[in-house]
Order: C-alpha cells, then structure tokens, then sequence
C-alpha cells in the first residue's frame, strides 16, 4: 500500500481479496475466482477473460505511432483516444509517486494521440469530429487549453456564435478559478 507500513499484511492482503471478490459479484460479474493466492502471490485466474483499458490504450497508440498508412493510423490513434477514460487510478496530488508517474505517462501519450487525431481531421476539414474529441478532452482537463481547438473547429463550421460563447466561458473560468488571464495564444 504505497509507503505506509501495516502490521499485518496477510491478513490485510486476504481481507482486500475477499472484498473484491464481493464487489466483482455486486458489479454484475458471475461468481468466479478471479483472483487467486498461489505460494503467497495473488494473481489473476487466466481461465477468466480480461481486458485491461490502460494496456488496451497503450496497444492502440503504438499501433498508431508504428502504422504508415494516414487513414489507418488516424483511425487507431481515435480508437486510442476513445479507449482513454481520464487519469490513471484518479491519480491526485497526494496519491503514492508511481501512480502519479503513470498517470503522467499516459495523458502524455493521450494528448500525442489527441494531437494526432485533430490535425488530421482538421487536415480533411472534418470540423464535427474535431469538436468531438476537443470537446471530451477540454471536458478531461479543462485547464490544458483544449478549449482552443473547441473554438478553432467552431469557426471552421461558420458556427461564430458558439465559438464566442466558449472563448467567453473560457475566458471566465481561467480568471475565476486560476485568478489569472487566459494564454496569449487564447487571446489571439
């Protein structure tokens, strides 16, 4: 658990297993022994399948950086950013520093497959799926300025209004929330 020290680890590590076998049940999932102890090592039974989001992510990504094709490697990298759900673990500042690492890591590599993602469509002038992706990533993290894509895809569309309301919206939350302006970049 991180840096803390407790006492009795066994009987701590056997009582976080029973529960999360209760809450796998509760979740819906049929009765199974998804985590087994075998010599003193939990694992998970590989009877049972698994998809794990992250590595999922991760797969998508490197078959995106690694893929020549421009169309293919659009639609793995918007495969990739549909796959992202937001920080690792709900990682904060007082979580332990390796969550913390990893979750840096990995809205790295989503804002790469982001970035990706909307020069290409802006490139095909696909405007809709540009706001799509600007608008759930501005939505993640509202405070990395994904806001100016939101505005740029609303402009290309000839929607003048909306990208007003925005850049207002924007404009009020960085001196509300952050007591400071918005970027140059923003005012320009």
């Amino acid at each position: 658990y991180g840096d803390e020290q407790i006492e009795n680890t066994n009987l701590t590590l056997n009582n976080t297993i029973f529960r999360l076998r209760k809450q796998l049940i509760k979740a819906g999932l049929p009765q199974n022994q998804y985590i087994e102890v075998r010599r003193g090592t939990c694992i998970w039974n590989m009877e049972v399948p698994a998809c794990v989001d992250v590595r999922e992510f991760e797969t998508l990504a490197e078959r995106a950086q690694e893929e020549t094709d421009e169309d293919e490697r659009a639609r793995l990298y918007l495969e990739a950013c549909a796959a992202y759900t937001g920080e690792f673990l709900d990682a904060k500042a007082d979580s332990p520093k390796w969550i913390r690492r990893e979750a840096r890591r990995l809205r790295d590599l989503y804002f790469t497959c982001l970035r990706e993602c909307l020069q290409y469509f802006k490139r095909c002038q696909d405007y809709e799926q540009m706001l799509f992706l600007s608008e759930r990533a501005a939505g993640l993290y509202p405070y990395e300025e994904w806001q100016l894509w939101v505005i740029d895809s609303l402009l290309a569309a000839n929607r003048y209004k909306e990208a007003m309301k925005v850049y207002q919206a924007v404009t009020r939350m960085y001196f509300t929330d952050l007591k400071k302006p918005p970027s140059e970049q923003m005012l320009e």
